[in-house]
């Protein structure tokens, strides 16, 4: 009788073990609900940690994740619009930033919604009664996929250190990027794009199905060894580029307090533009160490979790680094879904476009503080640099702000 019990009272946790040992692909509808299943059982072997982490990401993909990623798409197309459209003589910072909400916005889709939310939310919301995994459906599915959101975050980070660095050179070599013009801009993201499908093109060549520990991965051959990590560094959440924006977004912060100091010494205050021109500078830097603080977990999870993969008896540790790196996925999601409140307090003219739609009277075209007499302010500067070179630096440093109020 009492073994009779014991059978009954564990059938549906030995349904979902068997249907997951089952499974031929790595990845199943089952994962998120078993670690959970045996911390209820008490189960030897049940992780705490993994059925934490499979909560949280099951509710945030599943209930949060698809107005995050809805909202996350149309902000970012509607900043792109506005970015390119809605200004007269757009500067090449917003040509920048307008191609980086384009980037994020397909990365909401190719990530939030053909992968989080398929395969991790809905079999998490109906009890792996209904889910959806890309890779799983053909190598071609699965090598396109994995190519299509991995050129997507690398675009996207390599828009943003060129957004930087456009903002370092003009800062400290003003006179020299005279020459470079708003076309120069979209040449620039044309040769940025190129550049990031031919770093992320071994990726789309080497990726198939490959059967690691009795599964099959949507991933990397183990003869291409180093490309996993390769992927790591300067695609999916990226480390590099990061790494490298914040480098240059402090030295152009540093370079501008140095600059306006210098000012302030002259006329004995600083201004409200100086200290405004500080603040969007300051912001910027903000962003950029918060995409960094969630792109380090994420690609440390990231490489954990397949370096794991490839060991004995490593399943419990491997799943709970993949659920770290989607958790971290879904806080990226949410960052470049709030970009758009940063362009909201920072920018008074996005700020005026986007109310005067709202409430139904259309936009007029504006035009970006500054730009009109960006040209004069720096022929007036090298006729008089003689008798004050210092005219030049400031003036190529105050020029360069994303439009900030």
């Amino acid at each position: 009788m009492s073994a009779q019990i014991n059978k009954t009272e564990t059938p549906k946790m030995s349904r979902y073990l068997e249907l997951q040992k089952n499974h031929s692909f790595y990845d199943t509808p089952y994962d998120m609900l078993v670690q959970c299943e045996e911390v209820r059982q008490g189960l030897p072997g049940a992780s705490m940690a993994t059925c934490v982490s499979s909560t949280i990401l099951g509710i945030y993909s599943g209930y949060l994740l698809p107005f995050v990623c809805t909202f996350g798409f149309l902000a970012n197309v509607w900043t792109s619009v506005l970015f390119l459209l809605g200004f007269r003589r757009p500067t090449r910072q917003l040509v920048y930033l307008a191609f980086l909400a384009i980037a994020n916005a397909a990365i909401h889709v190719l990530w939030g919604w053909l992968w989080l939310f398929p395969a991790k939310g809905l079999p998490f919301m109906t009890r792996a009664r209904v889910y959806y995994f890309t890779f799983s459906q053909s190598q071609e599915a699965c090598r396109l996929h994995r190519f299509a959101y991995s050129f997507g975050s690398t675009l996207s980070a390599n828009l943003l250190l060129l957004a930087a660095s456009d903002r370092f050179m003009c800062t400290y070599w003003p006179v020299k990027m005279l020459r470079f013009q708003r076309r120069h801009a979209y040449y620039a993201v044309i040769a940025v794009t190129v550049l990031s499908g031919v770093m992320m093109l071994p990726l789309g060549i080497c990726v198939e199905w490959v059967t690691i520990g009795e599964k099959v991965w949507c991933w990397i051959d183990s003869k291409y060894s180093g490309l996993d990590v390769y992927h790591a560094l300067f695609s999916n959440a990226c480390v590099i580029q990061p790494l490298c924006t914040g480098v240059l977004n402090i030295c152009f912060l540093v370079k501008i307090r140095q600059l306006l100091h210098k000012r302030a010494q002259l006329s004995s205050s600083i201004g409200s533009k100086d200290r405004r021109d500080l603040a969007a500078s300051e912001t910027l830097v903000v962003i950029t160490l918060v995409t960094l603080c969630t792109a380090l977990p994420q690609s440390a999870a990231y490489n954990a979790a397949f370096v794991l993969s490839r060991r004995p008896n490593t399943q419990e540790q491997t799943s709970l680094a993949f659920n770290i790196s989607d958790i971290m996925w879904c806080v990226m999601l949410t960052q470049t879904a709030c970009n758009i409140i940063v362009y909201l307090v920072r920018m008074s003219a996005f700020r005026k476009m986007s109310l005067s739609v709202i409430k139904c009277q259309g936009f007029r075209r504006r035009q970006v503080e500054g730009t009109n007499d960006q040209n004069k302010t720096f022929q007036v500067n090298m006729s008089t640099q003689r008798s004050n070179p210092e005219n030049i630096t400031t003036s190529g440093a105050a020029t360069f702000r994303i439009g900030s109020d």
